[in-house]
């Protein structure tokens, strides 16, 4: 690690803050507007998601006042602000200027043009932490906050980088974590946009700092080149490699736990074997009986379908994906606007008899593909199957491919995700295949996407919430500590792991009791289930609601806490002083059923007197019974109740 940060900054320091920029040429006024008719009568035919988060009349506003704001000669760095501020309100993650894809004269003028702040950070809370140092010049330790820069407040920048960050929907996590600088990328949302919106004379740059230990001080510093920060991208990352070098890797962390780190699943244009990596993975974690993999999805937008091609080891038996239509606005497209349309598959000008009018959607052309029966995507299994346990390590920079597969990994129930709230959108996402829309004037590109997802149901306007929820702290980056790992560290560490990741989840059923005023008698509510880790991770949180007739709905809000090794528990309502204490009688599994059953004893009253209570839980991927006896002194047990629960 310390030969890594020492090529960082020899890196940095060689290439310099860069040379100052001769002053950019303006465009005339017509010449921007023409190309803001071109980029709006590309969207109105084939943009999927064009009217998804905004009506026809909305974005019909949207598009004149982008028409006015082009109404003057401008930069091209000006006119860039202009349509990311434009895009951005389309409210798709995938469609804005892009800054990978831009060439010439933009790239010169606007990607590479302006200087770069000396440090790598993220933000934690609205606060700009530094997470690595490139500055030769002075020392800024990890976890160092940054409070201004050229006297700028670091809050007031993120407020106005904001409207031109990218995110599907409300999603503006999302939006915070774009605008992020990590040492794996070569292109940062806010290197390319904060010298845009705050140009700085030639020289240094002021920073005002509080350090980890609370001290506050203001320092002078070169910024980077966009060289500068090319070349440690390139030195830690893949994009720098030639196309048969892999992006991941995997690692045994000890006999229990091996990490897999994805940092991008972009495979186009590469030649080295991918799928050939994920089939050598699953041999050697199931020869190896590793009983936990870990995949490190953090920073991972998307690129190509990899998580489908993971999924089939996780299952036994073909996995309908959820149901998501797939729909495009064009079946061919307008002979006018190919010329400005680049694409790596010139058959997305025509998808012929792949798009069919959607009976549905009416504007719309419904998309197939070869794998799709009646009720969606079908993934078959695939040898070996992995049978341990998985753990996905998400945030909000999943947001497309890697979005899907968090979303089937959660539906299907096929492991557990730890970390924060995922980028895209329960909503549906735009993506699939794409045009790269060149305006002809200004030579800006626009990523346009082509295919869009929508749910056959009513969906919030968010991210997915990992099952643990769990965010790295100022002090987490100080220390070094990952934070992330660490929690799912702490939840393989004992049996009880096993049970909580069995009892969490969302249950439907019944309740069947024993009417106390008629003991011959039994009632049956309907009733379900909301099981959800606790914060550290250490108990479970159960909400029961009880359907008790028309108008009349009961809760109850209780707290499991077992030990690590599983032999005792603590159980009752969250806000009792003095829970119910069991000893775990016996615990057994069922290979068959992929199953198992704990029987739980412990002493308390029923019915005013004291008596034995049994309980026997009962578990499989897909069933939960929870069953309570009583056993009176000098007595034998008998029934008391009984939940019987499927998984939504």
């Amino acid at each position: 690690m310390r030969i890594r940060s020492a090529l960082l900054v020899m890196l940095l320091a060689l290439a310099g803050p860069g040379r100052a920029q001769a002053p950019s040429p303006r465009l005339s006024a017509a010449a921007l507007q023409a190309d803001g008719q071109i980029l709006r009568q590309a969207f109105e035919a084939i943009h999927p998601g064009l009217y998804r988060y905004n009506t026809p009349v909305q974005m019909a506003a949207r598009f004149d006042t982008m028409n006015t704001q082009l109404g003057r000669d401008q930069t091209r760095a000006e006119a860039f602000v202009v349509h990311a501020r434009f895009l951005n309100l389309i409210e798709c993650g995938h469609t804005f200027p892009n800054p990978y894809n831009q060439q010439g004269a933009v790239l010169d003028e606007v990607v590479t043009a302006g200087g770069r702040v000396p440090f790598y950070f993220r933000w934690i809370d609205g606060r700009m932490i530094v997470t690595r140092s490139v500055s030769t010049a002075a020392t800024i330790s990890r976890g160092t906050e940054v409070l201004s820069i050229n006297d700028v407040p670091a809050a007031e920048i993120l407020r106005a980088l904001l409207p031109l960050s990218r995110a599907d929907g409300g999603n503006d996590a999302k939006r915070v974590a774009n605008l992020e600088v990590l040492e794996a990328e070569r292109h940062s949302a806010f290197d390319t946009y904060f010298p845009l919106l705050y140009p700085a004379a030639p020289g240094d740059w002021r920073f005002q700092l509080r350090s980890p230990d609370g001290s506050v001080r203001t320092v002078s510093l070169p910024p980077v080149s966009d060289s500068a920060r090319r070349a440690v991208a390139d030195s830690v990352g893949s994009l720098g490699q030639d196309s048969l070098t892999p992006p991941w890797t995997l690692r045994q962390l000890d006999h229990r736990t091996a990490v897999l780190t994805m940092p991008t699943w972009v495979t186009y244009n590469n030649h080295w074997d991918w799928e050939g990596f994920i089939q050598r993975t699953f041999d050697e974690l199931v020869l190896r009986g590793t009983p936990n993999l870990v995949i490190d999805l953090r920073g991972n937008e998307g690129g190509s379908s990899v998580g489908d091609v993971i999924i089939r080891h996780l299952i036994d038996r073909p996995l309908v994906l959820a149901q998501s239509g797939r729909f495009t606005r064009y079946q061919r497209i307008p002979t006018s606007l190919r010329p400005y349309l680049d694409t790596w598959d010139r058959s997305f000008d025509d998808w012929g008899t792949a798009a069919t009018p959607s009976a549905t959607r009416p504007g719309f052309y419904r998309m197939t593909r070869y794998d799709e029966s009646a009720e969606g995507s079908v993934l078959q299994p695939a040898a070996p199957r992995y049978r341990g346990n998985l753990w996905v390590l998400v945030g909000p920079e999943n947001s497309s491919a890697t979005f899907e597969f968090a979303s089937t990994v959660l539906n299907a129930h096929l492991g557990t995700l730890v970390g924060q709230p995922t980028g895209g959108n329960r909503r549906g996402i735009n993506g699939g295949a794409f045009y790269f829309l060149r305006l002809p004037n200004s030579g800006i590109e626009v990523d346009l996407p082509l295919i869009a997802q929508f749910p056959t149901d009513s969906q919030p306007d968010a991210g997915l919430v990992p099952d643990v929820v769990v965010a790295p702290s100022v002090r987490d980056i100080a220390a070094g500590v990952d934070t992330e790992l660490e929690a799912v560290l702490a939840l393989t560490r004992g049996p009880r792991t096993e049970l909580y990741r069995a009892l969490v989840g969302e249950w439907t059923g019944t309740l069947e009791y024993k009417d106390y005023r008629n003991p011959d008698r039994r009632v049956t509510l309907p009733t379900t289930l909301s099981v959800t880790w606790a914060a550290d991770s250490s108990d479970v949180q159960m909400y029961f609601v009880y359907d008790d007739g028309p108008g009349k709905t009961v809760t109850s809000r209780d707290r499991f806490v077992a030990d690590p090794p599983l032999t005792a528990v603590e159980w009752g309502g969250v806000t009792d002083s003095l829970p119910q204490r069991f000893t775990v009688v016996s615990r057994t599994a069922d290979a068959a059923t992929r199953g198992q059953t704990l029987v739980l004893e412990g002493m308390g009253e029923d019915d005013d007197a004291p008596a034995l209570f049994r309980e026997t839980l009962t578990l499989t991927p897909t069933s939960f019974t929870l069953l309570k006896e009583t056993k009176p002194v000098g007595g034998a047990f008998g029934f008391r109740h009984v939940y019987r629960f499927t998984r939504r």
